[in-house]
């Protein structure tokens, strides 16, 4: 079954929308943590922030190191203040994380937003090599068609030379089996190239019924009776000839009228074009 170039995009979005849905869980499920962890690995890992912050709120001394904080006369580790005054700890941290603006609330946001940039980079490259592909595919069916044409074109001219050249020989006198044969090769090869577009163009009937026309056309095989030429006296083989010849310029005019639809398709002329 043939895409459209919309529904070519539109799963390409759709595949870069389940991939943003699934780098977004593992985030998720990560920000579900305690916030109050949170808070405590950020305030043992700025202890002398921290010191400064309980000096500021009145909940401690500085103490004898910068790690240090006094209280009650006394240096303290912060595990061990974290552990005898935990309600001074608690608030002193939380004041110092929410002046550093690194809130448990804060950090969720941080995270999504890292995903959302990823999401985003991923959707714009996926619908760029979408682009890209669309741009490359619709090139090269616009050279096979082009290739195609011509090749109908120069089939039928093939032809045209072989029939000129068997009917010569009869107005002459009789043809040589290399003229026969040269005419058959060239039926061959151009129901060929019709039989291709046909098939490239499945719901456009006018290829095939070229196709027809040449399979019953006087200048095919049906020409190509001997018994019936040998009984045409010599001096009105010329005539006969020329009935043939005319036959194939209309038809030569039709094929020309396929090619030149075929290279030149356009989806918005298809409904035109397949009634042509």
């Amino acid at each position: 079954m043939a895409w459209s170039a919309a529904a070519r995009l539109g799963l390409l979005a759709a595949a870069a929308v389940g991939v943003v849905m699934v780098l977004s869980l593992p985030t998720s499920v990560a920000s579900a943590g305690p916030a109050e962890d949170g808070a405590i690995v950020y305030c043992l890992a700025h202890r002398a922030e921290l010191v400064d912050a309980a000096v500021a709120l009145g909940k401690g001394g500085e103490g004898t190191s910068p790690d240090l904080i006094r209280v009650g006369g006394a240096d303290l580790t912060i595990e061990q203040w974290r552990l005898d005054h935990p309600a001074a700890f608690q608030t002193t941290c939380a004041a110092l994380r929410a002046a550093a603006g690194t809130s448990g609330a804060n950090t969720r946001p941080s995270n999504t937003n890292l995903v959302i940039t990823a999401a985003t980079t991923l959707f714009s490259a996926a619908i760029g090599a979408g682009f890209t592909w669309l741009v490359t595919a619709g090139r090269d069916r616009a050279t096979r068609r082009r290739q195609d044409a011509a090749d109908l074109r120069g089939s039928v001219q093939s032809l045209a030379v072989a029939v000129q050249l068997y009917l010569r020989g009869w107005q002459d006198g009789a043809p040589t089996s290399v003229s026969e044969w040269g005419v058959i090769e060239r039926l061959n090869d151009l129901e060929a190239k019709l039989g291709r577009i046909g098939s490239a163009r499945s719901s456009w009937d006018r290829p095939g019924e070229l196709l027809r026309e040449l399979r019953g056309a006087r200048f095919g095989r049906a020409m190509l009776n001997t018994e019936r030429w040998a009984a045409i006296p010599r001096d009105q083989r010329r005539a006969s000839a020329g009935a043939v010849e005319d036959e194939l310029d209309k038809f030569a005019r039709d094929a020309e009228h396929v090619a030149y639809r075929h290279e030149h398709w356009r989806r918005r002329a298809r409904d035109t074009a397949e009634t042509r």
